[in-house]
């Protein structure tokens, strides 16, 4: 009889990426909340011009990618630059040509949420074949296993988080990406995993990202009083070698400095 883990297990199947790059370093970015068709345009090419210019450097398109407006949810259509399947077309341009650097597409509340159960239609999914990778749309959420040579990585993604913290510490991934909100800070957290061979405890840090975003200040945040989203992104920085703190976030600002400076 199969343990009740493995059809856990088969469950989560489709949501995983593994990855591996053999340089010495190599950098992430979770590209959340972009907001294409309501967001700054200039800004999000701009940020997105500049991380592909970095070699080693991939990312993965979080939820909200589009803002997809619609007559029966908050967003104003007529706010929109762009609208309904023009906004998967225009991002689909955007990334295509850097489609080996996407290692997932995930859902969020924008696109799919407003069209996946009500017209089977899911734009992520879309956007993911526009650029010849169908593959990468993972649905819901992403584990990605990320190896830098023999260090690998866990980065765990999904777009609608509760506002608490510590509320998908039970992944116990390396990075917890976290979006929604528009807000954009990190957190460090310690968590325990045990040695059985030695039988010891093991303290261990993980990240707790949330993204930040792309989008402008939309007429419905200013009527509900929202909080005004924060601009840009984090940079996750993974080292091969064991001699180094195998781990570093910076934000989109500390990591244009950083780059600009070597």
């Amino acid at each position: 009889m199969k343990r009740k883990e493995f059809y856990i297990q088969e469950e989560l199947k489709d949501h995983i990426v593994k990855f591996r790059v053999d340089s010495e370093v190599a950098y992430f970015v979770n590209l959340g909340d972009i907001h294409w068709g309501l967001c700054n345009r200039e800004l999000f090419e701009k940020t997105f011009k500049f991380l592909m210019s970095i070699p080693n450097l991939y990312v993965g398109i979080g939820g909200d990618a589009g803002n997809g407006a619609t007559k029966l949810g908050k967003s104003d259509v007529t706010e929109e630059w762009s609208v309904g399947d023009k906004q998967v077309y225009d991002l689909a341009e955007i990334l295509k040509p850097y489609a080996d650097r996407i290692l997932y597409i995930i859902e969020g509340n924008h696109w799919a949420g407003r069209r996946k159960h009500e017209v089977y239609f899911t734009p992520e999914k879309m956007l993911a074949t526009l650029i010849g990778k169908p593959e990468i749309y993972k649905e819901e959420f992403c584990f990605l296993y990320f190896n830098v040579g023999k260090n690998c990585f866990v980065h765990f993604v999904q777009h609608m988080s509760p506002k608490r913290d510590g509320v998908w510490d039970w992944i116990n991934a390396d990075v917890t990406w976290r979006e929604h909100h528009h807000q954009r800070y990190s957190k460090e957290r310690v968590v325990i995993e045990h040695n059985k061979f030695e039988k010891i405890p093991v303290p261990k840090i993980c990240y707790e990202v949330w993204g930040g975003t792309f989008q402008v200040y939309p007429s419905y945040a200013k009527e509900h009083g929202y909080r005004v989203g924060v601009p840009g992104c984090y940079v996750c920085e993974m080292w091969k070698s064991n001699k180094k703190k195998d781990l570093f976030l910076w934000t989109d600002d500390e990591f244009v400095r950083i780059m600009e400076k070597s």
